[in-house]
């Protein structure tokens, strides 16, 4: 209970609460503020608890089932029958000597999936840092008038996400754009790095973010 209440109630709650004091706020009301407070505090509750529990059961519930079924399809089964393996909701493979995770996603309102594939932080003999990640990511902007969907650049990976709407992608257009990510890494001597290796470094790594606070995101 207290999983599904902090966990997926908690920000939905705070959310609709806000909404809902500034609309009563605004409004004209026959209501005295303290009373009009404890209507937006009932209903921001009410829908709270609504929207968290589906949400709840949709990612604990429904959700791992759909992934699961969703990697016995197209085009993940190709891409198992080409070497890659599953673990628990995701695929990984190695493409040109680096580890290559392939997920399905929905956050973005659209089916997707999503290539992750990882690098060595500390490929120029130190974790990188905002400024050489910022650098990183602008001389490998996509410059395309039909496709406005950018590399997503983290301190040990980068990603790609391809959405659709009915048919998924197929596995050949998936792998080539992996293909196309691992040659990214080379030109930016960005090493390749085991899925252990990443573990034990990824602690290492929180520990230098939080000692340098500027170097926190590079948004």
């Amino acid at each position: 209970m207290k999983r599904l209440l902090v966990g997926y109630c908690l920000f939905p709650f705070i959310g609709f609460f806000i909404v809902l004091s500034l609309t009563v706020l605004i409004g004209k009301s026959i209501n005295s503020l303290e009373e009009n407070i404890f209507i937006a505090f009932v209903f921001a509750l009410i829908l709270a608890l609504i929207v968290g529990t589906l949400y709840y059961f949709y990612d604990t519930k429904w959700g791992p089932g759909k992934r699961a079924k969703i990697l016995s399809k197209s085009p993940f089964k190709e891409l198992k029958e080409h070497g890659f393996q599953e673990y628990e909701d995701f695929i990984w493979g190695i493409i040109n000597g680096y580890t290559v995770f392939i997920s399905f996603v929905w956050f973005t309102g659209k089916p997707a999936i999503n290539i992750e594939i990882l690098f060595n932080p500390k490929s120029v003999g130190h974790f990188l840092g905002l400024q050489e990640l910022k650098q990183i990511r602008k001389r490998n902007k996509i410059s395309s008038f039909f496709n406005n969907r950018e590399y997503a650049w983290q301190r040990n990976a980068v990603g790609y996400l391809i959405e659709y709407n009915f048919k998924p992608p197929l596995y050949e257009k998936i792998l080539g754009k992996a293909a196309e990510l691992t040659e990214i890494l080379v030109k930016e001597n960005l090493k390749v790095i085991s899925k252990e290796e990443t573990a034990t470094l990824l602690t290492e790594l929180r520990e230098w973010i939080k000692a340098n606070k500027e170097e926190q995101s590079i948004s």
